[in-house]
C-alpha cells in the first residue's frame, strides 16, 4: 500500500510537469516577465520582437499563447476573440492576472502596431482601476492613455496624458527615493525609474515626433530638458535627448521648439547615415530620410532664427552631394534619384537668399533680430553669414556642376555606363 502511495505521487508530479499539460495553462514565466516588462518597453520595435521571440522559445509558450489561456481563465472557460469587454470577466480572480493580462496585449500591440490590442489592454486595465494608488499600476495606465492618444492623433489629450505619467507616477516616484535612502530599502518600482524615463523619452521623441510626427508639442519641453540629466541606460535614450537638449537653445535652435530640435537631430542623424553608407539599396532611402526630416525641421520652424539654421545645414548638405557627383562617385553618379539634386540646390538657394532679404529688413528696426528670435545682435549677424556663405558656396558648386557636364552626353548617368 505504502509502494502504491508513492507511485501515484510520483505519477501526479511527473504529470504537473508534462509540457502537453503545461501548455494548458499560462506560464508564471511570462507572469515573471511581464512584472518588470517597463525594462525593454521602449525598445525599438525590432528590438522588443527579438525579445519575445526569444522568451517565447525559452518558456515554450508564445506571448499570444499566453494571454489566451489567462484570458480564457478569467472568462470563466469562455474563449474569447476581438475586442473585450471586461464585463464578461468573472469575479474572484487575483487582480495581478487582470493586470497582466492588459500588459500581454499591450506588449502584442508594441510588437505588432495592431491597434485592437491597445484598446484591449485599457479595457482590461479598466477592472484594476482601484489600485491606481499603486505606482507600478498608475504607470500602465497613464502610458496605454498616451498610446491611444497618439493612436487618434489628439495632440491635447497626448500631452495631458504625458503631464499625468509625468506627475502622478515619475515625480511621485522621485520622492520615494529621496525618502527611503537606502538602495536596499527602495521598492522594486522606485529602482525601475532609470527604465521609465527611458519610456517617456521613448513616447515622446521616437512614437510621437518621429513616428507620428505630432505638432506643436512645445508644452513638453520641461519634462524632456528634466529627464536629459537623469537618464543613465547605455544604448538608450541618454545621447539622443542630448542632442535634443542642445537644439533647444543657442544659436542653431528655434528657442525651445521641441519637434524643430527632434528634427532637427534626426535630419542630421540621417545624413550622417547617408555619407557613409556604401550600399546601392540604401543609400536612397537615407537620403531620403535626412531630405523629409530638413524639410520637417523647417516646416516646424516658428521664427527665422530657426529657418535660418536648417536651411544653412540643408544647403551645406546639398552642397556636399553635388560635389560626389562632380567628382563621379560611383554610388551616387549612375542613381537617376540624384539628377534632381542641381534642382532642388536651385530651389534651396532661392529659398535662403529670400530667407536672408526678410533677416536684412530686420536690421533697419529697432529690436528688429529679437523678432527675428534671435537674444543678441551677434547671434543675428552670425546667422546671416552662415546662411550667406552656405548659399554661395551652393552656388559655386552648381556652377561647376553645370560646367563639368554641360555636354549632353556628358551627364553622371552617361559616365557610369
Amino acid at each position: 500500500m505504502k509502494a502504491l502511495k508513492i507511485w501515484i505521487v510520483l505519477i501526479l508530479v511527473c504529470s504537473t510537469q508534462h509540457p502537453a499539460l503545461a501548455a494548458n495553462e499560462p506560464s508564471s514565466r511570462w507572469d515573471n516577465l511581464l512584472d518588470v516588462s517597463y525594462k525593454f518597453s521602449w525598445y525599438p520595435q525590432k528590438d522588443f520582437q527579438d525579445v519575445l521571440e526569444k522568451k517565447a522559445e525559452e518558456y515554450g509558450q508564445g506571448l499570444e499563447e499566453y494571454q489566451s489561456l489567462l484570458m480564457e481563465e478569467l472568462a470563466g472557460g469562455v474563449t474569447k476573440v476581438g475586442s473585450i469587454d471586461p464585463d464578461s470577466f468573472v469575479s474572484g480572480k487575483p487582480w495581478k492576472k487582470y493586470y497582466r493580462l492588459a500588459i500581454a496585449q499591450f506588449c502584442l500591440f508594441l510588437a505588432t502596431d495592431r491597434e485592437s490590442y491597445l484598446e484591449n489592454a485599457k479595457s482590461i486595465l479598466s477592472v484594476v482601476s482601484g489600485k491606481k494608488e499603486l505606482s507600478d499600476v498608475a504607470f500602465w495606465h497613464y502610458l496605454f492613455q498616451a498610446y491611444g492618444d497618439l493612436a487618434n492623433q489628439d495632440r491635447d489629450a497626448f500631452v495631458k496624458s504625458v503631464f499625468q505619467l509625468w506627475q502622478n507616477v515619475i515625480l511621485k516616484l522621485e520622492g520615494d527615493e529621496i525618502l527611503t535612502g537606502t538602495e536596499s530599502f527602495k521598492a522594486e518600482f522606485v529602482k525601475g525609474l532609470p527604465f521609465l524615463y527611458e519610456n517617456v523619452a521613448h513616447l515622446i521623441i521616437t512614437r510621437a515626433i518621429v513616428d507620428n510626427t505630432m505638432p506643436d508639442l512645445y508644452p513638453l519641453n520641461v519634462i524632456v530638458m528634466s529627464i536629459n540629466d537623469r537618464l543613465s541606460m547605455e544604448n538608450g535614450y541618454k545621447d539622443i535627448v542630448r542632442a535634443v537638449a542642445e537644439r533647444m537653445h543657442g544659436l542653431k535652435s528655434d528657442n525651445y521648439n521641441l519637434n524643430f530640435a527632434v528634427a532637427f537631430v534626426e535630419a542630421t542623424a540621417n545624413q550622417y547615415g547617408f555619407e557613409d553608407e556604401k550600399s546601392c539599396d540604401l543609400v536612397v532611402p537615407k537620403y531620403n530620410s535626412a531630405r523629409n526630416y530638413y524639410e520637417l525641421a523647417l516646416s516646424w520652424a516658428d521664427t527665422s532664427k530657426g529657418r535660418a539654421a536648417i536651411l544653412t545645414q540643408h544647403v551645406g548638405f546639398n552642397t556636399y552631394i553635388i560635389r560626389r557627383l562632380i567628382d563621379k562617385d560611383s554610388l551616387l553618379a549612375t542613381n537617376p534619384v540624384f539628377m534632381n539634386l542641381p534642382g532642388e540646390g536651385n530651389r534651396l538657394v532661392q529659398d535662403a537668399i529670400a530667407l536672408y532679404d526678410q533677416l536684412a529688413d530686420c536690421a533697419v528696426e529697432d529690436g528688429g533680430f529679437i523678432k527675428a528670435g534671435f537674444d543678441k545682435k551677434s547671434d543675428y549677424v552670425k546667422a546671416m553669414h552662415q546662411l550667406w556663405d552656405s548659399s554661395a558656396k551652393l552656388l559655386m558648386m552648381l556652377s561647376s556642376y553645370y560646367k563639368t557636364f554641360n555636354d549632353p552626353i556628358q551627364t553622371p548617368l552617361s559616365m557610369g555606363k
